[in-house]
């Protein structure tokens, strides 16, 4: 980030010295806080008065706003924010990063805006607002040693902070409203709520791509609803020169010669490659995930978008055909928004790629729990202490 505002509400917002409360600013009603990375910390300016802390803690009784703006390859970005009650402002090697406490539902918000840009129809962004929910409520500890409770980042759940500036996404406002307090459990637990872009006609069930992670309601199933989208066929082109090289980078020392010849050697229920055999100057099975990704790493995220393939052999190159944008696990959104578009609600949707599952409400009377993140705190609806 390279600036920071904070706006208070109906009570003033107290900017002090993380490790010393009584150096401290306060922002009143009508005034602005505007930090930004310093030499020695953060300095920040409220009205006339200017200072420079080492690490910024800030407070309110009330909520207030936090608008960011960052410059992502030399492009302003447009300001984004949200409300909250407490944060913390660090300097970082010329910028900003900040840790915020927001109330859950602003989180689900700003998932929403990470994860469901390519959603219109508002059975599937509700659909969306439920996983996203319920895999927040899930996955507390998923980061326990690193001091909080999971990322904002694609290895758990992409985060955006809403935006507070123009014109606010409806759509989003009123998925996160009409579902407020809705999870999706199996049996009475909460559950692994996985999704990707696009299954390619059929998901892939969790055991065959994460072996630990199987579940009944994480099996592959049919669906047809995604044939139109825009993932449905794809082709790559792979020279051997380059799968060579790829080979050698990550096992060095299983490979002899260059590659010969690359044939899938095993798929799982749902089409998906899961084993290929390589030959070079000998042949041996290696895993069609772990090349996937290596070939990612390298080339792009995009270069195989899925393992649900075949290959081809031309000269000099393989050609791979597939289907499908992701690991296919769980809910497919190009999937459930053709399912909205045909005027399917959101249970439904979700009952479709969550077998044996159920929507319940957690919602309650008592004091919510709060969950703790890298950069926000999340603040939980009652009900959940004994999950």
């Amino acid at each position: 980030l390279r600036e920071v505002n904070l706006t208070p509400g109906t009570s003033e917002v107290e900017i002090c010295e993380s490790r010393n409360r009584r150096a401290c600013i306060p922002v009143r009603a009508g005034e602005a806080a505007r930090c930004e990375p310093a030499r020695s910390g953060v300095r920040c300016t409220v009205a006339e008065k200017t200072r420079t802390f080492v690490r910024v803690s800030a407070h309110s009784s009330s909520v207030f706003r936090l608008e960011a703006a960052s410059t992502e390859s030399g492009t302003n970005e447009a300001s984004r924010g949200a409300f909250m009650r407490a944060a913390e402002l660090r300097g970082a090697q010329g910028r900003l990063r900040a840790q915020a406490t927001i109330d859950l539902e602003t989180y689900v918000h700003g998932v929403l805006a990470g994860e469901a840009a390519t959603l219109k129809s508002p059975s599937a962004l509700a659909a969306m607002a439920i996983l996203a929910r319920t895999w927040a409520m899930h996955s507390r500890g998923r980061h326990r040693s690193d001091g909080y409770d999971f990322c904002s980042l694609t290895h758990c759940q992409f985060f955006r902070l809403p935006l507070t500036q123009g014109k606010v996404n409806a759509a989003h406002d009123a998925a996160v409203q009409s579902t407020a307090g809705l999870v999706v459990k199996y049996h009475g637990k909460l559950i692994d709520a996985y999704y990707s872009a696009h299954c390619g006609g059929r998901t892939a069930s969790a055991a065959s791509v994460w072996p630990d992670r199987g579940a009944p309601y994480l099996r592959s199933v049919s669906d047809p609803y995604c044939a139109r989208g825009e993932q449905a066929s794809w082709e790559q082109t792979i020279p051997w020169a380059q799968l060579t090289q790829i080979v050698k980078q990550e096992a060095p020392s299983s490979l002899r010669g260059p590659i010969r010849d690359l044939e899938i050697e095993q798929m799982d229920e749902s089409g998906r490659v899961r084993t290929l055999r390589l030959v070079s100057e000998s042949s041996r099975l290696i895993d069609a995930n772990a090349l996937r990704f290596a070939l990612n790493r390298r080339f792009g995220w995009n270069t195989l978008k899925s393992s649900l393939y075949s290959i081809q052999h031309t000269d000099g190159a393989l050609m791979f055909r597939g289907r499908g944008l992701g690991h296919g696990v769980g809910l497919c959104q190009t999937g459930a928004e053709q399912m909205g578009q045909m005027g399917i609600s959101a249970e439904p949707i979700l009952a479709h790629y969550f077998p044996g599952t159920s929507v319940e409400n957690v919602a309650g009377g008592q004091r919510p729990r709060v969950l703790s993140s890298e950069h926000f705190d999340l603040f939980f609806p009652p009900g959940e202490e004994s999950l």
